[in-house]
């Protein structure tokens, strides 16, 4: 669903798959910081974004799932997962990449609270630290 928001340019449906948790965190600042604007210009944005008409992303650049595995139960109550996601004509032509993505459930929604971009090898095995017990 998240890849069909996206593919759609519908920002508003993308963001209304985020805990508050994950909107309010540095990421998205983070990057724009990075490219020089201060965090008025970053709310600028953000909010011609959030108010512009939907776009299709050109169908050479859209997202598909390609996998989701490794689906854990966290201590807190959360649960992740590895997700694969294929970028570029037809969604497979210019590769995938890992995500490890953490959700919660809210108000009967699954929601998306925490992700780790572009992790590598063995999806979350290969990481330092287990991060969790496996769902049987």
């Amino acid at each position: 669903m998240l890849a069909a928001c996206i593919n759609a340019g519908n920002f508003l449906a993308q963001y209304a798959m985020y805990t508050d948790r994950i909107l309010q965190g540095p990421v998205t600042a983070t990057q724009h910081l990075d490219e020089g604007l201060d965090g008025e210009e970053v709310l600028e944005q953000l909010l011609d974004a959030l108010t512009a008409p939907s776009i299709p992303v050109p169908e050479e650049e859209r997202f598909a799932l390609v996998d989701v595995r490794e689906v854990r139960l966290l201590p807190d109550g959360r649960f992740g997962a590895v997700v694969e996601i294929a970028v570029g004509p037809g969604a497979g032509g210019q590769g995938t990449h890992q995500d490890w993505a953490v959700y919660v459930w809210k108000d009967g929604r699954v929601l998306i609270d925490d992700v780790v971009f572009g992790i590598r090898g063995d999806g979350i095995s290969g990481m330092a630290t287990p991060v969790a017990t496996p769902v049987p």
